[in-house]
């Protein structure tokens, strides 16, 4: 897609009121020193009016729909033993990904990846090293 259309679909998702948008935000944070994987998610449909706001505002504060699908912000020499997260957005066919080390996250997706971890009504899940569930999750 050229970036005249896309910076007309990100404009156009802007101006729909909150209460129409249907957004889905997901983590999945993984590395660290015992390998597991982390994923959560929030999406508009589960949250309250004022949650469903503030996740649509913490999206347009971090600039991710913004980004080139795919974009990566992670330094391109491994950190071992550090968290790397992939953050993706979702809204009707628009769909964004951004790859981030952990030094390399802004303060707005920092903030944007601990809110969806926290907000009531988020879903989550670990996985152990090689993909293995584990215990309560």
């Amino acid at each position: 897609m050229g970036a005249g259309r896309h910076h007309a679909r990100v404009a156009a998702w802007l101006s729909r009121p909150t209460y129409a948008r249907i957004v889905r935000v997901s983590v999945v944070r993984g590395g660290g020193f015992g390998g597991l994987v982390r994923a959560t998610a929030a999406d508009t449909r589960r949250l309250s009016p004022g949650d469903r706001d503030r996740l649509v505002a913490l999206v347009e504060q971090a600039g991710l729909l913004d980004a080139p699908a795919g974009s990566d912000s992670g330094p391109g020499e491994p950190e071992p033993d550090r968290f790397t997260y992939a953050v993706t957005v979702e809204d009707e066919g628009l769909r964004r990904e951004a790859r981030f080390s952990e030094r390399s996250l802004t303060d707005a997706v920092r903030n944007l990846i601990s809110w969806v971890g926290s907000v009531d009504g988020h879903e989550e899940s670990i996985e152990g090293p090689g993909g293995a569930k584990r215990p309560g999750s």
